[in-house]
């Protein structure tokens, strides 16, 4: 994970944000090996109308939900659920299965979900990997040319 501030005016477009990496970070084996990038200018930013007034969730808690999870694999679901298609090269796969699989871990701890669901999930991992994929083509055209990703939902 990756943290850092940006200035808003200064990015148009999301592969700006090349110009703004250190050095170190513009190397395509490193980027390569960064499963997803959100763009964080597109988020909102915290208000206080995003905290809770009442009761919450405690962190200890949901710290200690998110270390038991960990022992639990959702990989079988992803490869019984999921079909990548595309130009996917070793790595952009093991990205998208693994954020995929935490994903699911996440927002399905209990194991049900529909397809709708399913396409919903794999739209926005394909997009976190997708932009990754889209700055290596810029950093090393020969060696990443250009290439769609996308996943189909079986089923």
């Amino acid at each position: 994970m990756f943290l850092g501030n940006i200035e808003l005016e200064k990015v148009a477009e999301p592969l700006m944000v090349l110009e703004h990496l250190p050095e170190f970070m513009k190397d395509s084996a490193l980027m390569d090996r960064i499963h997803g990038f959100i763009p964080g200018w597109n988020l909102p930013k915290i208000t206080k109308e995003h905290l809770t007034m009442g009761y919450g969730l405690a962190s200890d808690y949901f710290s200690e939900v998110l270390h038991k999870l960990r022992d639990i694999s959702y990989r079988p679901i992803v490869d019984a659920h999921f079909e990548l298609s595309g130009g996917y090269s070793i790595r952009d796969q093991e990205a998208v299965r693994r954020i995929l699989s935490g994903f699911l871990k996440l927002l399905f701890p209990h194991g049900e979900f529909n397809k709708s669901e399913l396409s919903e999930i794999a739209g926005l991992v394909v997009e976190l990997r997708q932009r990754v994929a889209d700055l290596l083509s810029v950093l090393s055209p020969s060696e990443y040319p250009r290439r769609k990703l996308e996943v189909m939902v079986r089923g």
